[in-house]
């Protein structure tokens, strides 16, 4: 008596085997074929994580900053050379700034004249003296047939209009002097937070420079080992995670680092590739560091084991596969993760050599009455 079955049950591709290999993507692929002719396989290498995710990086700080001047100009204060350490606020270099002084001065000039003119008006206004001085002497208002009220409207209209004026003109000079106290500020580069000048794209005064010129500053305090990690492994990478690191150039000497910070925003890089920036933090990566200086990084993924990433599509009932054993098909028992787009996590269940039955439906419809 057959035993019946949903279709359900069948997957309808090819075997795919699970190996537990170092890289995370599988390229080999094999078509083979089982003693048992009734099952044909398809032996596939499938994406798996190891327990460390091993990737190269170099040591950072958590505080770095790139200076520019706003606008071009001659420098003529450079009090720092490369290596320097500064305290916040401190002056790193600064412009020739004799134009803009001077450009200070008149706007401050007419500020003044244009305050006093503004004075004068109101106080002209108060007195109607202004009032007096727009009365002509024939009577322009009767001539334009404007009489009684009407007159003493325009007037006084009149005499509100150069009183704004005047205001204006205040509020206008006033500005000129916010602008040319600005055009000071953006003539100075000063350092954003204690740190060191790790580089200068002039190293003497008196040389012109452009906006595109360079000041770089670090924290050496902050310093970070920072890593890039593929988009397909960045699920698998958790804020406090552990990690071992080994810096070029220390030979077998390795140290320990925790996971500190995921950055949100997914970068491209040029051949292709697109990665997340994951910084590790250390106690001994500003003593044995230098900025910049490369190693790699083992970090302990989620799962703290092995994991797989088979097609969701392979899984039944989201907690069974078929697989092959010694020439039959055998419906096995998983435990799965999460769901990562077209795979699916395989936490338990899966050997290293287990062939994954796609079309099992020549050998099971031997034993099973398929619905």
């Amino acid at each position: 008596m057959k035993t019946r079955i949903s279709k359900n049950l069948i997957i309808s591709l090819a075997i795919m085997v699970v190996i537990a290999t170092g890289t995370f993507f599988g390229v080999a692929k094999l078509i083979t074929k089982s003693k048992n002719s009734e099952i044909k396989s398809e032996t596939v290498n499938l994406k798996a994580v190891n327990s460390q995710i091993m990737v190269e990086g170099f040591v950072r700080s958590q505080n770095e900053a790139s200076l520019h001047f706003q606008t071009g100009g001659k420098v003529v204060y450079l009090p720092f050379k490369e290596g320097t350490t500064v305290k916040q606020g401190q002056t790193i270099a600064s412009l020739d700034t004799y134009t803009i002084q001077k450009q200070l001065e008149a706007a401050m000039n007419n500020y003044d004249a244009a305050n006093a003119a503004y004075k004068q008006t109101k106080a002209n206004a108060n007195d109607k003296v202004l009032k007096s001085q727009l009365v002509y002497p024939y009577d322009y208002y009767q001539i334009a047939g404007i009489k009684g009220d009407e007159k003493a409207d325009a007037i006084q209209t009149a005499v509100d209009h150069l009183r704004q004026q005047s205001k204006d003109n205040v509020n206008n000079a006033a500005i000129q002097i916010e602008l040319a106290q600005y055009a000071l500020t953006l003539a100075s580069i000063n350092a954003p937070f204690n740190g060191v000048i790790t580089h200068e794209d002039i190293n003497t005064p008196y040389v012109m420079a452009t906006p595109s010129t360079t000041f770089n500053i670090i924290d050496p305090k902050a310093l970070v080992f920072r890593v890039n990690i593929s988009e397909d492994e960045i699920n698998y990478v958790s804020g406090g995670a552990k990690a071992t690191i080994k810096l070029n150039g220390m030979q077998d000497q390795t140290f320990d680092g925790t996971v500190i910070k995921i950055y949100p925003d997914k970068l491209s890089l040029p051949n292709g590739e697109n990665v997340y920036q994951v910084d590790i933090a250390s106690d001994q990566i500003p003593t044995l560091g230098k900025y910049k200086q490369g190693g790699v990084a083992f970090i302990t993924n989620i799962y703290d084991k092995q994991v797989f990433l088979a097609p969701t599509w392979l899984i039944l009932n989201g907690q069974n596969i078929w697989v092959e054993e010694n020439g039959s098909a055998v419906l096995k028992q998983v435990v799965i993760g999460n769901v990562n787009g077209a795979y699916t996590e395989i936490v338990s269940g899966l050997n290293a050599n287990d062939k994954i039955i796609v079309d099992p439906s020549t050998i099971v419809s031997k034993k099973y009455l398929v619905l």
